[in-house]
């Protein structure tokens, strides 16, 4: 089965991981250049939040899912249109801006865009399809920082403070 998927995994008690975001990041890059190099995942894109992750992958056969941590709930969706590679790209990386963790998608430390946006070394090989026409990694952070939904973040943002 070749398939784009959206893979997310939860802390069953929704409660933050067990272990720092830096542990857990060196480790989830050891686990996708696992999958990368011994199932042919293509690694998309990355975001690992303090109680879940989300990874957008291409795979080119079953999931390998025993490959996670079993005390996690999944959800899984196929990626079938580009339109809906395009929105769960800038989900996941927008993700943790929604959370109130970064003020820009590509400063928040735990994803694979703060990765190539500060060239910083990630260990397993990532394949986005989207940078390849916005102009490298600066036109795709515009890309994604620039979405409808940046926006309306944005706007909340100013009209709470507005309100207060």
């Amino acid at each position: 089965m070749k398939t784009y998927v959206h893979l997310m995994g939860r802390t069953l008690d929704r409660l933050p991981f067990n272990i720092p975001l830096s542990e857990l990041w060196e480790i989830e890059q050891k686990r996708l250049l696992f999958l990368y190099q011994n199932f042919q995942w293509e690694i998309h894109a990355y975001v690992l939040m303090p109680n879940h992750f989300h990874l957008l992958a291409f795979t080119h056969d079953k999931l390998h899912l025993n490959q996670f941590p079993v005390d996690l709930e999944y959800k899984l969706e196929p990626i079938t249109t580009w339109k809906a590679y395009c929105d769960t790209y800038r989900y996941l990386y927008l993700n943790p801006v929604r959370a109130g963790l970064a003020k820009a998608p590509h400063h928040y430390p735990y994803s694979t865009l703060h990765s190539m946006y500060f060239r910083k070394p990630f260990l397993c090989p990532l394949r986005p399809r989207v940078s390849n026409g916005l102009g490298g990694i600066e036109g795709e952070v515009y890309w994604v920082a620039h979405s409808p939904l940046y926006f309306a973040m944005q706007n909340k943002q100013k009209s709470a403070l507005k309100s207060s």
